[in-house]
């Protein structure tokens, strides 16, 4: 039996308008990219709280935390621990605890 999802921004970055219209359809599988216009790695404590209670209260699961890691960013414009380098990683390590906060191993 399949294992049907979506990237909840293809529906719409309103979160709960996106998990109100996946379960109208019976969808119980979310990919989390942008929410509420941030990328995943960005949200904060209280933002990530907040999608967490969402995704409860809408009893879907989360099958993935996609951000753009590193995208765009120059070989030869980047030096490992500068600033940039240290935004992203920091964003990757946010992914992973949502990633946790979601149940995802």
């Amino acid at each position: 039996m399949s294992k049907l999802g979506v990237i909840t921004d293809g529906i719409s970055r309103d979160f709960e308008h996106a998990l109100q219209v996946m379960t109208d359809v019976e969808l119980e599988y979310a990919e989390l990219q942008f929410l509420w216009e941030k990328e995943v790695g960005d949200l904060n404590d209280e933002e990530m709280a907040r999608a967490l209670d969402l995704v409860k209260k809408y009893g879907v699961q989360v099958s993935c935390i996609s951000r753009h890691n590193f995208a765009g960013m120059g070989v030869g414009d980047t030096e490992v621990g500068d600033a940039n380098h240290q935004k992203h990683m920091d964003a990757t390590k946010r992914c992973i605890d949502m990633a946790k906060a979601f149940g995802r191993r």
